[in-house]
C-alpha cells in the first residue's frame, strides 16, 4: 500500500518529472530569505546547479571562486569559522570528488557549518561522458567524520534537504541530479534528517515478506518494483515477472539488424504467461460472465459444493429462460459473443474476455478461451513456463531449461520456413549416418536441377583445372574420358627443353667385377683399367691378377652407337633425359588464370549455386 504523503497519481503512465536540483535552488533562496549568515559560493557552475537563483536574489552574499573547487572549500570553512553558513556547489565529480582532501581536513576534521552541494551525481548524466559521472561520491563522504550525507528522492526532498541543513550545526553533504525525475513526494510529505520514511507498506495477504531500501532518485524506480511485488505477490508467484508489458521477452527474430535473417517473426513477442493468482491455497475456477451453472453438494451439505459450469450464447439463454427478452436482467447482452464488425464498442476485452473458462491453482493454470475471433487453450506453470494453441500460431515458453527424450524414431516436418538461433554453443552427436539433402530434389524438378548441376560443374572444372596446372609447363596433359579425376589439367602443355641422357652424354660409374682370367665378373678396387677398352672384349690385356672391386668411367661413343651396341638404351638415340628433370622449361602463369577464371565467372557460379542449394 502506498503511503498517503506521496504522490497519489505516482504511477500514472506519465507521471511528472522536475531535476532534483531545482529543489536545491529553490530551499538556498528560501534560507537565504530567512537568515543573512547564509551565504553561497560557486566553482564557475552557478546556473548548472541553480545557485544563480540566490546569487541574483542576494548578489552581496554570493562568491564566485572560478574553476578552484579546493580553494573554495578551504575558503568556505573560513568563512564558517566566522560565524557564517556557507553553501557550496559544483559538480558531485569536482565537489568533492577533486576536493576530497579539503573537504576531509579543513571541513569535517574541524566540524565545519559548512554545507556542500554535490550536483549532476551519479550515471544520469550519461551525456556528459565517464569523467562527470560520480559514482564514488558517497562512499567518499559517508566515511569522514562528522559529515551527514542526504540524497533526495525528489525536487520536493531537494528543497526540504536544503532548509534541513541549514537548520543543521556541522557540515553536510546534498547530492542532486540534473536530469528530469519522478516527483514521488508532496509538499507535505515528512523529512527528518537521519530518519527513513516508509513508502509503501506490504499486502498482508501475502505470505512471503520483502524489504526494499532506497535513497536518491531510483526511489522511484525501487516504488515500481514494490509495486509489483506487493501487487502480484511475486514471492508467491514468478511467473508475474514476465506478464506485465514492461517485462515482455521475445525472441531472437525481432529486428535483423541484430540478428541477420530472412524472416521476421510477428508473433516474436506472444510469450506472456497467464498465472492469475498462483498464491492461491487450493483449486478454483472462473465461469463466463453469463454462464449456466449446475450446482452439486457432497452428501447433501451445501459447504461442500461441486459444481460445473458452462457458457451460452444468446439462443441457448433463450431456450434456458422462457421468459427471456433481449434487455432482461438474467442474460447480460453485452457478454455475447460477437466480432469487431458486429459490436460497435468492440476491444480488446471482447475478443478475450468473454467467453472464458479457467481453472487455477498455485501450480499453474488452464485457460480456455472460445470467442468469435479468438479460440485458445493455454497452460501456464507456476513459473512462467507454458504452452499456447491459438488460431494463429503454437507457442511454448520455457523460463528455464527445455529438454525432450524420445524412445524410438522423431519425424519433423516444417513445411513452411524453419528458422533456428543458438545463442550459444550448438552441440551435435550422431553416433550413425548423416544425411542432408539441400535444394528440391523432387521427380518434377530433377531434370532441372540436372541441367543446372552440369553447367555448375561446367563452370567449376575451368577454375579447378587452373589450379591443377603445374608452376611450371614440364608436362603434356594427360587425360582420360573415362576417369572422372583427370590426371592433369587438361590446359597443361609442354614448353622448354630437356635435359642431356643422363647415359649416354656423360661419363657415368659403373661398378663391374673382373677375375683373373678377364672375364666380365668383377672390377677390383686396386685394378688399373684403360679408360679407352671396350668392356666386352674379353681378351683384353690386363696388368692384374687381383680379384678385388673398383669402380670404373665408361665413356660410350654415341648416342646412337652405344658401346658398340646401337641407339642408347635409355634415351632410344636422342640425346634427351626422357624425364623432365635437370629440363629448362618456361614459367607457367597459373595465379593469373585463376583469377581471370574467377573474375568472369564468379557471378555465374552464385546463380547456379543458388539454385543447386549450395
Amino acid at each position: 500500500m502506498l503511503a498517503d504523503h506521496l504522490q497519489p497519481n505516482l504511477f500514472q503512465e506519465e507521471p511528472e518529472m522536475i531535476p532534483s536540483r531545482n529543489g536545491y535552488g529553490d530551499g538556498l533562496k528560501e534560507v537565504g530569505e530567512q537568515n543573512r549568515n547564509i551565504v553561497a559560493l560557486s566553482a564557475d557552475l552557478t546556473e548548472s546547479t541553480r545557485t544563480h537563483l540566490f546569487a541574483e536574489a542576494f548578489p552581496e552574499r554570493f562568491i564566485q571562486v572560478g574553476i578552484a573547487e579546493q580553494n573554495m572549500a578551504s575558503v568556505a570553512s573560513g568563512m564558517a569559522a566566522m560565524g557564517k553558513i556557507p553553501f557550496i556547489a559544483s559538480y558531485a565529480m569536482f565537489s568533492p570528488g577533486r576536493s576530497w582532501e579539503q573537504v576531509r581536513t579543513t571541513i569535517a576534521y574541524n566540524d565545519s557549518n559548512v554545507k556542500i552541494i554535490g550536483a549532476h551525481a551519479g550515471v544520469s548524466v550519461g551525456p556528459d561522458g565517464a569523467t562527470h559521472q560520480a559514482i564514488e561520491d558517497i562512499a567518499l563522504m559517508r566515511v569522514i567524520p562528522n559529515m551527514v550525507v542526504i540524497a533526495p528522492c525528489d525536487v520536493h526532498e531537494a528543497r526540504k534537504a536544503t532548509l534541513a541543513a541549514a537548520a543543521y550545526t556541522g557540515p553536510v553533504y546534498i547530492r542532486v541530479g540534473r536530469e528530469n525525475t519522478p516527483i514521488v513526494t508532496t509538499v507535505g510529505s515528512p523529512f527528518t534528517i537521519g530518519k527513513a520514511e516508509i513508502f509503501m507498506k506490504r499486502n498482508e495477504a501475502h505470505t512471503k515478506k520483502v524489504g526494499i531500501i532506497t535513497t536518491g532518485t531510483l526511489a522511484f524506480n525501487a516504488l515500481m518494483a514494490a509495486r509489483q511485488l506487493n501487487d502480484d505477490g511475486i514471492g508467491e508467484k514468478p511467473a508475474r515477472k514476465y506478464e506485465p508489458q514492461s517485462l515482455k521477452v521475445s525472441d531472437a527474430f525481432t529486428d535483423k539488424d541484430k540478428v541477420k535473417f530472412n524472416n521476421l517473426n510477428k508473433f516474436a513477442y506472444n510469450y506472456v504467461p497467464t498465472s492469475y493468482s498462483n498464491s492461491a491455497n487450493g483449486s478454483f475456477s472462473i465461469p463466463n460472465v453469463g454462464a449456466y451453472v449446475w450446482c452439486f453438494c457432497v452428501g447433501g451439505n451445501p459447504n461442500q459444493l461441486i459444481y460445473f459450469a458452462t457458457t451460452h450464447g444468446l439462443d441457448e439463454w433463450k431456450s434456458i429462460h422462457k421468459n427471456f427478452n433481449s434487455e432482461g436482467l438474467d442474460y447480460p447482452g453485452a457478454y455475447e459473443n460477437k466480432s469487431s464488425g458486429a459490436d460497435p464498442n468492440y476491444n480488446h476485452n471482447t475478443e478475450t474476455y468473454r467467453n472464458k473458462f479457467v481453472i487455477n491453482q498455485k501450480g499453474g493454470t488452464i485457460e480456455i478461451i472460445s470467442t468469435d475471433n479468438r479460440e485458445a487453450l493455454k497452460l501456464t506453470h507456476y513459473s512462467g513456463s507454458f504452452k499456447e494453441f491459438n488460431n494463429e500460431v503454437n507457442i511454448e515458453f520455457a523460463t528455464s531449461n527445455n529438454q525432450k527424450l524420445v524412445q524410438g524414431d522423431e519425424f519433423f516436418t516444417v513445411k513452411g520456413t524453419k528458422n533456428d538461433y543458438v545463442g550459444r554453443d550448438f552441440d551435435q552427436i550422431i553416433n550413425g549416418d548423416y544425411y542432408k539433402k539441400i535444394g528440391n530434389l523432387t521427380r518434377e524438378y530433377q531434370k532441372e536441377w540436372r541441367d543446372v548441376q552440369i553447367e555448375w560443374r561446367n563452370l567449376m572444372e575451368s577454375i579447378a583445372d587452373a589450379k591443377q596446372l603445374f608452376e611450371i609447363k614440364r608436362a603434356n596433359s594427360i587425360t582420360d574420358v573415362n576417369d572422372f579425376i583427370k590426371k592433369t589439367s587438361a590446359a597443361q602443355v609442354r614448353s622448354g627443353t630437356f635435359g642431356p641422357c643422363p647415359l649416354c652424354t656423360s661419363p657415368t660409374t659403373r661398378d663391374k667385377i673382373w677375375d683373373n682370367t678377364y672375364a666380365f665378373t668383377s672390377v677390383d678396387p686396386d685394378f688399373d683399367y684403360k679408360l679407352d677398352v671396350n668392356v666386352f672384349n674379353h681378351s683384353t690385356e690386363v696388368t692384374s691378377t687381383n680379384s678385388d672391386t673398383d669402380s670404373i668411367l665408361i665413356y660410350p661413343s654415341t648416342s646412337s652407337n652405344f658401346l658398340g651396341t646401337g641407339g642408347c638404351p635409355v634415351c632410344g638415340g636422342t640425346g634427351e633425359s626422357p624425364s623432365s628433370y635437370n629440363g629448362t622449361w618456361d614459367a607457367e602463369d597459373k595465379d593469373t588464370l585463376i583469377i581471370e577464371n574467377f573474375r568472369l565467372k564468379v557471378k555465374d557460379l552464385i546463380e547456379l549455386e543458388k539454385q543447386v542449394g549450395l
